[in-house]
């Protein structure tokens, strides 16, 4: 429930600073498998009425049992996203620039897909990462250029939550 209320509180701030956006927050789930299991951060965000998008290289049957009911929610299963093809997969899925939550979980890609969003003017609020991934520092801090939050009027800087590959433990935020 606290991580509910933090995202309330951080898209509420959006708002406030930046005016005329959605009322809607938004979540982006790069990596949702099932868009359920191992404790998936997101889907408890797509229950209390984010909108967002949920992308999986390949097709679970659950995935459309989980989420496909959901309002907003657009599934994008059998989409393999690379550095090279993110930023047009989240536009395409009409994902805003600044979107509230952003998980990464691609094993192997996750700090080039990363730099490559925020090349493309993507600038997320919040950032989970599962922490063995590629683009890690030891100890699970993502590896940033923060460079481009900090030239980016919009954001001020995201908030980091990393939680170990077992997906089993808890979420630890850092300060970003």
């Amino acid at each position: 429930m606290t991580e509910m209320l933090s995202m309330r509180w951080l898209h509420a701030a959006r708002s406030a600073r930046l005016g005329g956006l959605s009322a809607t927050p938004y979540a982006v789930n790069i990596g949702c498998w099932d868009g359920k299991s191992f404790n998936d951060p997101v889907y408890p965000l797509y229950l209390e009425g984010f909108a967002g998008v949920a992308i999986e290289w390949g097709d679970p049957p659950e995935l459309a049992e989980n989420l496909g009911g959901l309002e907003g929610v657009t599934l994008l299963p059998n989409t393999y996203v690379t550095p090279a093809s993110i930023c047009s997969v989240l536009t395409k899925a009409g994902c805003p620039a600044v979107p509230d939550f952003l998980k990464l979980d691609i094993d192997g890609m996750d700090g080039d897909v990363l730099a490559a969003l925020l090349a493309g003017g993507f600038r997320p609020l919040a950032l989970h990462q599962a922490a063995s991934n590629q683009g890690m520092k030891p100890g699970g801090a993502l590896v940033v250029d923060e460079g481009a939050w900090r030239a980016d009027a919009r954001v001020r800087r995201p908030l980091f939550l990393a939680s170990p590959r077992s997906r089993g433990h808890s979420h630890r935020i850092e300060a970003g």
